[in-house]
């Protein structure tokens, strides 16, 4: 992780380094690892997940880069912050399956994963062949219902979104 910034040799005065050119091994983890270390075990650690779904993408213009959901499919979640971007056009798309290489950080209590755009590769995009229908809500005689949105249960997008059903209104 980029613990020195804007070091050159007109301040080496301030450092030493100590070794240069190392290599840093990566460790193939998952999701469920990763979000079970409550004692942060994996601080600072440069990790691999393979297989994993993106299933939600916030992109922020102001500062052009882009935090990521990733999905194991068993319903764990972890997320991916400011990973640079150019444009929301890069943004890889949700369902996207990708093989990931990040550095894991502790944000709010929890681990996240930073690392850059080229580090995480598309594989494939979820065939959404699991569905179930949620948030579908029945019409009453005074309140509007919905007809529930279908959503993937392996990558844990919505594939459908439902529409509203109106009040049925009373029937004396």
């Amino acid at each position: 992780m980029l613990e020195l910034d804007a070091v050159d040799e007109t301040n080496v005065k301030f450092y030493e380094i100590l070794s240069s050119g190392n290599t840093v091994e990566t460790q193939n983890v998952t999701i469920a690892e990763l979000n079970a270390d409550t004692a942060y075990g994996f601080h600072a650690e440069k990790v691999s997940l393979t297989g994993v779904y993106v299933s939600y993408y916030s992109y922020s213009s102001s500062y052009g880069n882009v935090d990521y959901t990733l999905n194991d499919g068993n319903g764990n979640t972890i997320k991916i912050s400011r990973v640079k971007v150019a444009s929301e056009a890069e943004c890889i798309a949700a369902g996207s399956i990708v093989n990931v290489d990040a550095n894991v950080s502790v944000y709010k209590n929890a681990n996240q994963l930073v690392t850059s755009n080229d580090k995480i590769v598309v594989t494939g995009t979820c065939g959404h062949e699991n569905t179930e229908l949620v948030n579908a809500e029945t019409a009453t005689c005074t309140e509007a219902g919905y007809t529930g949105d279908t959503m993937c249960t392996v990558c844990g997008n919505y594939v459908a979104r439902g529409e509203e059903i109106p009040a049925t209104g009373h029937s004396y």
